[in-house]
């Protein structure tokens, strides 16, 4: 198939490639009209975006962030923020291991902040959510949250490109 023999609104699905090689089948008109791009690298960034957004909001205000790190308690913490003794996580292990973390963190001061990704959440939705979380906290980020997104997205992609 050529793609002179189709229309840029063709439902017809075929199969692609990305550039990191993921082969995924789409309609033609999902990839050229809502411009979607390749399911994997796609799924790779939102399973990872709450880290990146809290990452990205914490530096804003020069804060360092820890990325699934047992190094603070012992068990993995999804996103510490070590001046602030702050631990957001996105994601829920076993209720045993999460009644371990609350313990440890509750005894060693960390306040431990369960913000979870919903599937049906936008990246803007979240984004949101977790300036709030971090205002609760009296951590004030003062910026647009779409483009806090749209550089998010592109700065991973841009990661993802180069590896």
């Amino acid at each position: 198939m050529k793609p002179t023999m189709v229309t840029a609104f063709s439902n017809q699905k075929v199969w692609w490639k990305c550039s990191n090689g993921h082969s995924w089948k789409a309609k033609i008109c999902e990839r050229t009209i809502e411009e979607k791009g390749c399911t994997v690298c796609e799924s790779e960034y939102q399973s990872v975006f709450p880290q990146l957004a809290i990452s990205f909001y914490a530096r804003m205000k020069g804060l360092q962030t820890l990325l699934n790190s047992d190094s603070v308690i012992g068990l993995p913490l999804e996103t510490y923020i070590p001046d602030e003794k702050l631990a957001i996580e996105s994601g829920y292990g076993t209720d045993d291991i999460e009644i371990v973390k609350d313990h440890i963190c509750k005894a060693r001061g960390i306040n431990l902040i369960k913000l979870p990704y919903k599937t049906r959440e936008t990246e803007t939705e979240y984004a949101l959510k977790l300036k709030q979380t971090l205002r609760n906290v009296h951590i004030f980020i003062s910026s647009d949250v779409d483009e806090d997104v749209a550089f998010i997205r592109n700065r991973f992609y841009e990661w993802r490109k180069s590896q």
